[in-house]
């Protein structure tokens, strides 16, 4: 499941630098449309994971979703 989860965060990331709280919206929004049993705390987790592996940038405390920002590795 988190492999799936995983996915659907980088596929709404782009070369672009979103607010982490939009990418967790949407991800929870696709997870909930799939039927995926995850809250956002988990979606902000590993997206702070995904920041951890370098398979996203980020910038601002991950922690608040709404003054940090992601985007895709270049």
């Amino acid at each position: 499941m988190t492999n799936q989860i995983d996915e659907l965060i980088l596929s709404f990331a782009t070369a672009q630098w979103q607010k982490v709280a939009l990418i967790v919206a949407k991800t929870l929004h696709e997870c909930e449309r799939r039927q995926i049993n995850v809250d956002a705390d988990e979606i902000g987790k590993r997206v702070a994971l995904l920041v951890a592996e370098k398979r996203l940038d980020s910038q601002g405390n991950l922690t608040n979703w709404r003054r940090s920002e992601v985007r895709l590795v270049s």
